[in-house]
């Protein structure tokens, strides 16, 4: 499945964007949906060692991280249930990956660091440490690859590549 075209088109896709959608279970278990800063695109793009390092073992296998506030509706929902699905979209070019997986709330504060942006002192005026900062590493478990007519089913845990 590695070499198939569409499985590099994927994770391209999961790259070049700079936004992704973000859906959650909320009240009444219905989905809520939501758009955020697309932190592997963030770090591909802004370059460097220390900005790409938490990602390190997540090459290939559409596991991110997503930093948002302590206080978001979303994440009292994540820590309520840690189901997630990520949408990632290419509206130009017809192609769509939507990646479901598990949530997990990370507590290590050199990845806090590590995945801070200039700019969100607006959202978190304390910066990384700022106790209304919160980051979740998503844990991805299978997706869906859309380009065109054709759709492409990827088991990302057999994949094998840090996914844990």
């Amino acid at each position: 499945m590695t070499e198939d075209p569409r499985f590099l088109d994927a994770l391209a896709l999961e790259r070049e964007v700079g936004f992704l959608c973000l859906s959650t279970y909320g009240e009444g278990g219905f989905p809520e949906t939501r758009m955020l800063f697309n932190l592997k695109h963030q770090a591909v793009v802004d370059g460097g060692d220390s900005l790409l390092a938490p990602f390190e073992g997540m090459e290939g296998n559409f596991s991110s991280y997503i930093g948002t506030n302590t206080s978001s509706r979303k994440t009292a929902q994540i820590r309520a249930d840690g189901k997630a699905c990520f949408y990632y979209a290419d509206s130009r070019g017809y192609r769509g990956l939507s990646v479901t997986g598990l949530l997990e709330e990370v507590a290590d504060e050199a990845v806090k660091r590590a995945l801070w942006r200039e700019g969100w002192e607006s959202y978190y005026p304390q910066g990384p440490g700022d106790a209304d900062f919160a980051v979740f590493r998503f844990k991805a478990l299978k997706a869906r690859y859309y380009h065109g007519l054709s759709v492409l089913e990827i088991d990302c845990a057999a994949l094998g590549r840090g996914n844990g």
